[in-house]
């Protein structure tokens, strides 16, 4: 019997089962010598009880899980910015009334509509305070974007007239939603929402500066050489932006929300792996004068926030020790 309990709790996370193990099984033990067997509804209430916990819990309360959440955080935030971006101009595209590059029996609109609303909505769970709900909109957005890239799927979309975006665009989205399941994405409270914030600031800054030129040729923002350059460039400063941000708040002290932003810069800096297709560095991120101004204003951005931070960080000493 002790053999069949062990086996069932290596379903249980390991953190979980070095906290509890021992003492789960010694009662489960006891029960099963009153019964004289092994209860099979005991087996599953613990398999179900251990999957629960996979899917709601995302670890002990460590330094590495504090940082998996903050880092589940800021993605979120990136994942809202991006599915707003492909919502606005890759799929509604309101300039553009007429047909997609396939005809679409709904104007522009692709099987991305899905995975970019789910990732919207994953944005306004953390909003509201939903973090698990979050989780399971991230992942759905991040599983669907990796299924429609699978020719059965996208057969089986375009036999009623639909399209996917590129597949690139929907294997980077489900790359960014990895890391809002990696963690818990709670909603920050005072200043470190507005740290959140500056992640997808600059990528909705992109799409605005892209916005200057539309055209009207049937989903330019999806397939010109044009917009895909806008798009990397954009995401490439981003990185920049963000790792900068993360410098100078390690340097101040916030290595936790440091190492958070410095892993969500990492998929933005490995765009650069585009760059001798698309002209190379300095055609990319616009030259040095925009180059210079990102890291200027990620560089205010970073000392700002460390100030605010020693400024709040009398206020919850005391706050505590009243407590």
């Amino acid at each position: 019997m002790s053999a069949v309990y062990r086996a069932v709790l290596k379903c249980y996370p390991r953190w979980w089962r070095d906290q509890h193990g021992d003492e789960v099984l010694g009662v489960l033990l006891d029960s099963a010598d009153a019964r004289g067997r092994t209860d099979l509804g005991d087996l599953l209430n613990l398999v179900a009880h251990a999957v629960r916990l996979r899917l709601n819990s995302s670890g002990p309360p460590t330094l590495v899980q504090g940082i998996r959440n903050r880092v589940s955080v800021i993605a979120v935030t990136l994942v809202a910015a991006i599915s707003v971006n492909f919502l606005i101009f890759g799929e509604w595209a309101p300039w553009d009334p007429g047909t997609s590059m396939v005809v679409s029996p709904i104007g522009n609109l692709t099987t991305g509509l899905i995975c970019y609303v789910a990732g919207l909505l994953a944005a306004i769970a953390v909003a509201v305070g939903r973090a698990q709900a979050a989780r399971w909109l991230a992942a759905f957005s991040g599983l669907s974007a990796l299924a429609m890239i699978l020719p059965p799927i996208e057969q089986f979309a375009e036999t009623f007239g639909f399209t996917r975006p590129p597949g690139a665009i929907l294997g980077f989205l489900a790359a960014i939603c990895v890391l809002v399941v990696a963690g818990e994405p709670r909603r920050p409270d005072g200043h470190r929402g507005a740290v959140l914030l500056l992640g997808a600031i600059p990528t909705v800054g992109v799409v605005l500066v892209s916005a200057s030129s539309l055209q009207t040729e049937p989903w330019f923002y999806y397939r010109s050489p044009e917009q895909i350059s806008v798009r990397v460039s954009g995401g490439i400063l981003l990185g920049i932006g963000l790792l900068v941000i993360a410098i100078v708040l390690l340097i101040g002290g916030s290595r936790v929300w440091a190492t958070a932003l410095a892993v969500n810069s990492v998929p933005w800096l490995l765009l650069t792996y585009y760059t001798p297709t698309l002209g190379g560095v300095d055609a990319l991120v616009g030259g040095a004068g925009l180059l210079a101004a990102v890291i200027g204003a990620a560089l205010a951005a970073g000392i700002t926030a460390v100030t605010i931070g020693r400024r709040q960080l009398p206020t919850r000493t005391s706050v505590s020790r009243s407590e």
